[in-house]
């Protein structure tokens, strides 16, 4: 029995490859070259994958404005980081079983729909 759909705490193989294609991750490895440790895609960016600034401590994204959700509403700057927030600093009591990957960040600001 999968223990919950919820991508974000869930580690069991019974949940993660069944739902798996109902997630997308921000950046990935590219799939032309799944060797390289360097060479990432932003499939929902506007333009490139950022190159760091500030000594390689910030990344700026540009999210496209015609990605959607299933329902059609326009995924915005917000609902990535809404996302990213509830892995890297989870409200008390909510689990999140990918947070130690994510203990670099500082913060995450989303100034508008298209930033993030």
């Amino acid at each position: 029995k999968i223990p919950s759909y919820d991508g974000h705490r869930e580690t069991t193989f019974g949940m993660i490859h069944p739902i798996r294609p109902f997630y997308s991750t921000l950046i990935r490895v590219n799939p032309a070259n799944p060797s390289s440790v360097t060479d990432f895609q932003c499939d929902v960016c506007a333009g490139d994958v950022p190159q760091p600034t500030e000594n390689g401590t910030v990344y700026t994204f540009k999210i496209r404005d015609d990605v959607m959700f299933h329902n059609g509403d326009k995924l915005t700057a917000q609902d990535v980081k809404a996302t990213f927030d509830k892995i890297a600093f989870p409200q008390d009591g909510v689990p999140s079983s990918r947070k130690a990957y994510f203990r670099m960040l500082d913060s995450i600001t989303a100034p508008d729909d298209q930033t993030l």
